[in-house]
């Protein structure tokens, strides 16, 4: 059965959605043209029509200095502006059942335990709560903390009681090629002068590779370079 996100969020209309990508994405690449492009960006517009009737019912791990909504409890391990509770996530400091929805976007790859954390995230959600998770997969290594990558199956698998309402690519082969095109030359140079002035004109050159196609089947989700579920819970 495939489903569609207005038969999933009750706050959610198509006439809605299609104001929404004109304003924020049509308008945006008018002057932006060179901003990094989502293929699906399903989680986050989920997240946006997601509606409650509880205040502090949704749950951002790791959400750093960013709020996403006004309604949204955000928890990360580093004290941030923006930060409501600090915790860590392979131990989250919240009781059973506490949230209709958990959010937890780039986030999986920085934990030691990502399955532990995964088992926090289905314990402290409510029974048929939603669970938004997205995560990289070939994507280049950004920081120390860096310890993991997802493919969809492998993501799926972490939340074995979740049910799937919806998964596949946020980021697709295109978006990876431009990275690594990005990157190449500034890694062959390295070490040299020629390192940073190649980094930051390669940067700039491949962005329009993004713009390219990807692929929709199989081929492009083993070249994708993020992937994304959305699940509820059932057990």
């Amino acid at each position: 059965m495939s489903y569609s996100l207005s038969m999933l969020v009750p706050a959610y209309n198509e006439e809605g959605l299609l104001e929404s990508f004109i304003r924020k994405t049509v308008l945006k690449k008018l002057y932006r043209p060179l901003t990094p492009r989502w293929q699906d960006k399903a989680v986050f517009e989920f997240l946006e029509y997601y509606w409650t009737p509880w205040r502090d019912k949704i749950l951002n791990i790791g959400s750093g200095n960013t709020r996403l909504r006004d309604d949204m409890v955000n928890m990360d391990i580093a004290k941030h502006k923006d930060v409501d509770v600090l915790g860590d996530a392979h131990q989250l400091p919240f009781r059973n059942g506490s949230f209709d929805l958990v959010f937890c976007n780039a986030v999986l790859e920085h934990l030691k335990q990502p399955w532990v954390a995964a088992n926090e995230m289905e314990r402290v959600l409510l029974r048929n709560g939603v669970m938004l998770i997205q995560a990289p997969f070939l994507e280049a290594v950004h920081d120390e903390y860096d310890y993991f990558r997802f493919t969809k199956a492998g993501l799926r698998s972490l939340f074995p009681n979740c049910i799937e309402i919806m998964g596949g690519v946020s980021a697709g082969c295109s978006q990876m090629l431009t990275s690594v095109v990005g990157d190449y030359p500034g890694i062959v140079a390295e070490g040299t002068r020629l390192e940073k002035p190649l980094k930051l004109l390669m940067s700039w050159l491949a962005r329009p590779l993004q713009y390219l196609p990807n692929g929709r089947g199989v081929g492009g989700e083993r070249y994708a370079r993020g992937v994304y579920f959305i699940g509820r819970k059932t057990g």
